[in-house]
């Protein structure tokens, strides 16, 4: 049933990985390769998730419909990263590579942030993930406020 789908899924998908990986790697060299398993593994989820919504019944649809924020937000992020260059140091780059993936990562996990609170917003603030981000967020400003209040009284006494 399910595991000898899985299985098949995983071991098909390896055949296409391991050559697409090979040719990537000595046609582009380590940023080939990266290309090639994330080209992969994007297809591999997109399988996944034809599989599930099929198992369970569910539209694909409705559960686009769920996620597209999500989608817009990372492409957008994705190309941000890019275009600034910290994905892809130039012969020219002062930093090193650490300090180029901090500043990656860091910068996409801003614009995806903004990305998704704004399309969140335009959609008139669904019930979703971004409500119960939000309210993490602002238990989290609630205590530290307390926290600095208290160190802030010790201080004066």
């Amino acid at each position: 049933g399910h595991l000898a789908l899985s299985f098949w899924v995983v071991f098909l998908l390896w055949m296409v990985r391991l050559p697409a990986m090979l040719w990537a790697t000595s046609a582009h060299g380590l940023i080939g390769a990266a290309a090639a398993s994330v080209l992969v593994l994007a297809s591999e989820q997109i399988v996944y998730t034809v599989i599930t919504c099929r198992r369970f019944g569910i539209e694909f649809g409705a559960l686009f419909g769920r996620m597209w924020r999500i989608v817009v937000a990372t492409a957008i992020m994705a190309g941000v990263v890019w275009s600034s260059g910290f994905a892809r140091p130039s012969v020219g780059w002062h930093f090193s590579p650490a300090v180029a993936l901090v500043s990656a990562s860091l910068l996409g996990a801003v614009v995806y942030g903004l990305v998704i609170l704004l399309l969140w917003r335009l959609c008139n603030c669904p019930q979703g993930a971004e409500t119960d981000m939000l309210e993490v967020a602002k238990l989290l400003a609630r205590r530290i406020k307390k926290r600095l209040r208290i160190k802030k009284r010790l201080r004066m006494a």
